[in-house]
């Protein structure tokens, strides 16, 4: 078998290394090691792959569980550009495998019909996001000038726009595109707790509502 790609390999283990670190910041059940594994480590458990020749990328594909047992697929699919019949077969393999959450991470971007494909799949039942890898080399939730990031429960929004006899449009907003947001899995009308660092006060917390 050829020797991989040193270029790929070290994107692909970047890429796997932040897409585990979201997964466990949204609470799904991932192990240490995981989202702390080195390069080597990566080339350990996944020996010559990935490359560009064989084995192929979709062979990192995994699902992880939360503690609710609700099941999200980390799909990676082989295509340089993802088209509409990848997005078909990601949604027959979710339905399948009663999944209800998926991250799609494409090497460099879909095809206009496989962006609206993804977009319309599953309506309210299936919730899908896609990442380029370019977007994941870097986990932005741990730069310096990134606050901390807290979405509330349907409860706690509740308690918040009671407290501050609050109406949804007053809230100030943060876009679903937003890069923390999109990390984070963030959806429209759900409220997040930002937290600053703040040189007088110690602490500084704002809320904003996503749309």
């Amino acid at each position: 078998m050829p020797e991989p790609d040193v270029e790929v390999v070290f994107r692909l283990w970047r890429t796997r290394l932040t897409v585990m670190q979201m997964c466990r910041d949204r609470g799904f059940l991932i192990e240490d090691n995981e989202c702390t594994m080195t390069e080597d480590g990566f080339k350990d458990t996944f020996g010559s792959k990935p490359s560009e020749d064989e084995p192929k990328r979709s062979e990192m594909n995994v699902v992880v569980e939360n503690e609710h047992g609700e099941s999200l697929g980390l799909f990676f699919p082989d295509e340089q550009k993802v088209g509409r019949a990848a997005v078909r077969q990601i949604v027959e393999s979710m339905t399948d495998n009663d999944m209800r959450y998926a991250i799609v991470v494409v090497r460099v971007g879909m095809t206009p019909s496989a962006k609206k494909a993804l977009q319309s799949a599953g309506g309210d039942t299936l919730q899908i996001q896609s990442f380029t890898e370019a977007e994941l080399m870097v986990n932005i939730t741990e730069h310096e000038l990134v606050p901390k990031h807290e979405l509330l429960t349907p409860e706690e929004k509740i308690a918040l726009i009671k407290r501050y006899k609050l109406k949804e449009q007053q809230i100030p907003r943060i876009k679903v595109s937003d890069p923390v947001a999109k990390y984070h899995g963030l959806r429209r009308g759900q409220i997040v707790k930002i937290t600053r660092d703040s040189p007088t006060a110690g602490r500084y917390v704002t809320y904003r509502i996503v749309h």
